[in-house]
């Protein structure tokens, strides 16, 4: 939890107004997921590679799919790879909006005119790779290769030359450079002793302190050091105490070459104030944190709780993926949950805020760049819209047969909503979700106890002592056929997939059975018992409600026709199908009754489960409960339950077929009960709907 007061609760939907006036100064944030690349790799991908003195850095408003960037000139002194004017203009993510937001990209590289380096230009004019693709030059040397400018430019040519590389595998990504842990003398100054850090596991970002002991740190304050990316560090920002034994300091997130920063896992260094730097001291750190979160918005648990959209890109399986990301998140016991709202409508680059959190796969992200995490804020430290760009330069999956796995960078992403941050540490690269790199099948889709801590300091833990609330769907009497549908809900919150809670129903104090779609026969009064459990544990008190059957009826089911969709809707309900004439009328064609059920039928028992295709709004129904359990399982962001349609038999004496075909065009089905009709579609309509013999029958 925050060692801070967390906001009070109020509602996280803006009012129009307020939405208005807050998209006139929201900032943005872009957080990434890298390929790891090296020297020869991006030598061999690079449209250009060259070496220069940076002239200039200056805003440009970008493109349609870019979003606002910024361009920098180089002024060339050696060419890499290809035929290079003098002058060469680059493109870093992250810039000034034409309405004056700024939006800043974690994990890549900031120019500052006048420095020297090495820079690797993809074909779309981006810096390859994050930080990866700009190498800094200093006194003849490359630091973070340890050779001379001209061994590293006789790489690059050699790499180029040679024209192949190897991809980076599992293990390349789960050992990375460590930063520098030798100590350096300067001048006459002994070199610092570190003897111990303590606790030995802390979080960035979250006004942890540490105390480091040891000899040699001087009496004026110096620097502590923590590893951030291979050779590059971050220095602690706020240092409370520093003796020439004893320094405590805060583990930090920050800035490195103008780009948030957090520490990792890793060595922990000392420089004196005369400039002598110890060895390197491991720290754990668990997680790193940006500073910024969701309002509440809920005032039953989870109290925060953020819906996300998926567009596909024609995909099914990615939907449930990215579901399944999310149900990891939401699985920490966090007071906070991450809702699969279904498929997105066209998700486009956003300039601006538009309060609708989306995943998409889309193409023009820097080379190396395999998924890209925006998280928009209302200026108050307070997130008010996410979003995550997949790149399409990599062939997508489970991570079987060298695939990207979908599930894997969701997570990743996902956690980038929460405002944790990439961690880069040599000890973060194994099992850890934040870990920046990742690469053609890694699999990680298990948050790790680190990750878990992140968002439980951020939201808190969620202590679920509430118990479900179920309601019946129950009329005092029936003609011949009792139907009920029981629906639990989970007001601690901890519930919050499909069959999560337990219903349990006895009938007449019979046997105890599990369900929610109930049908009964038998004229007469009849009392029907039942309770819900959560996942928790937490049971709620039995629930009694009576019920009479009398004398069976034929039931119409009603069928509308969609003019715009060519699909049909059927519903039972008199009271729906008035509400779709009065309100729908120019949509929805009324057909009139499609078939009648006798509910004096005992066979009519069996429930029709009625879904909501939320892509292309249509209906499906079907009675078999293996196939209902199915769709839920494995479609069910796209297609929402509805619940029980109305009530069908299972065949046999006395029954006849509903048929049901499926429109190879539209992806949808239709139904009918007309022997003359199924005939005709067979016959006339056959390329189109292909005959998939009857979906239930109905008791005559």
């Amino acid at each position: 939890m925050r060692d801070r007061a967390r906001p009070a609760p109020r509602a996280f939907a803006a009012a129009a107004g307020l939405a208005a006036l807050l998209l006139l100064w929201t900032p943005s944030a872009f957080a990434t997921t890298l390929e790891r690349m090296s020297v020869e790799s991006m030598s061999v991908r690079a449209d250009r590679a060259v070496i220069g003195v940076v002239a200039g850095v200056r805003n440009d408003f970008g493109t349609a799919t870019s979003g606002p960037r910024t361009a920098v000139d180089i002024t060339v002194s050696d060419d890499l790879k290809g035929a290079n004017p003098s002058i060469v203009t680059f493109y870093v993510p992250g810039g000034r909006t034409a309405s004056g937001e700024t939006m800043v990209v974690d994990g890549s590289p900031a120019f500052r005119a006048g420095e020297r380096c090495a820079v690797f230009i993809d074909r779309n004019g981006w810096v390859m790779g994050g930080e990866q693709g700009r190498v800094r030059i200093a006194a003849g040397r490359v630091p973070s290769e340890g050779e001379t400018v001209a061994a590293f430019s006789s790489r690059v040519r050699g790499a180029v030359k040679a024209g192949a590389f190897k991809p980076p595998t599992t293990s390349d990504l789960s050992s990375t450079p460590s930063a520098s842990t030798a100590g350096t003398v300067v001048g006459t100054a002994a070199a610092p002793v570190i003897a111990s850090i303590s606790p030995g596991a802390a979080s960035a970002g979250t006004h942890t302190s540490i105390t480091i002991t040891g000899s040699g740190f001087g009496a004026t304050s110096g620097s502590v050091n923590f590893t951030y990316q291979g050779a590059t560090v971050i220095n602690a920002n706020a240092i409370s105490s520093w003796s020439d034994t004893r320094i405590v300091c805060e583990v930090p997130v920050g800035t490195v070459n103008g780009y948030a920063a957090s520490a990792g896992s890793g060595p922990v260094a000392v420089t004196t104030s005369a400039g002598a730097v110890s060895a390197g001291y491991n720290l754990h750190v668990t997680f790193g944190y940006g500073g910024l979160f969701w309002l509440v918005n809920n005032v039953t648990s989870p109290k925060t709780r953020v819906v996300f959209y998926v567009d596909p890109a024609g995909v099914g399986t990615r939907l449930q993926q990215v579901s399944d990301a999310a149900a990891s998140w939401n699985g920490a016991g966090a007071d906070f949950a991450l809702y699969d709202g279904g498929a997105a409508v066209a998700p486009v680059t956003e300039t601006r805020a538009d309060y609708l959190n989306e995943l998409s796969w889309g193409s023009g992200l820097p080379t190396g760049v395999i998924g890209q995490a925006r998280a928009w804020w209302d200026g108050s430290g307070h997130l008010i819209d996410c979003d995550v760009v997949f790149s399409t330069a990599y062939a997508w999956g489970d991570g079987t047969n060298n695939t990207m796995d979908v599930q894997t960078i969701a997570l990743h992403e996902m956690g980038h909503w929460l405002f944790l941050r990439d961690l880069y540490g040599p000890q973060d690269a194994t099992g850890k979700v934040m870990y920046g790199y990742a690469g053609n099948g890694v699999v990680r889709r298990a948050l790790s106890a680190d990750d878990a801590a992140g968002i439980l300091w951020i939201y808190g833990a969620l202590v679920d002592t509430t118990p479900p609330v179920t309601t019946a769907q129950l009329q005092p009497s029936y003609p011949s056929i009792g139907s009920v549908l029981l629906t639990a809900t989970d007001p601690g919150g901890r519930s919050v997939s499909p069959g999560s809670i337990k219903t349990y129903y006895s009938v007449d104090g019979g046997a105890l059975k599990v369900g929610t779609a109930l049908a009964f026969a038998g004229v007469g009064t009849h009392r029907l018992e039942f309770r819900s459990v959560d996942v928790a544990g937490n049971s709620e008190t039995t629930q009694t409600r009576s019920f009479t059957l009398t004398a069976g009826r034929s039931l119409p089911v009603y069928r509308f026709y969609n003019v715009r969709a060519g699909v049909h809707f059927y519903t039972a309900s008199a009271a729906e199908r008035d509400n779709v004439i009065n309100t729908l009328g120019s949509v929805y064609r009324f057909e009139g009754p499609a078939y009648g059920i006798n509910t004096g039928n005992a066979a009519n028992t069996v429930p029709l489960h009625r879904f909501y295709n939320v892509s292309t709004g249509t209906h499906f129904y079907t009675a078999s409960e293996a196939e209902k359990a199915n769709v839920i399982a494995t479609l069910g962001s796209v297609y929402r339950y509805e619940g029980v349609a109305y009530w069908v038999a299972a065949g046999g004496s006395g029954t006849s077929p509903v048929y049901r075909f499926y429109n190879l065009r539209a992806g949808v089905h239709f139904y009918t009960s007309s022997e003359a009709e199924k005939a005709n579609v067979i016959a006339t309509l056959g390329s189109v709907y292909r005959f998939e013999g009857p979906a239930f029958y109905i008791g005559d």
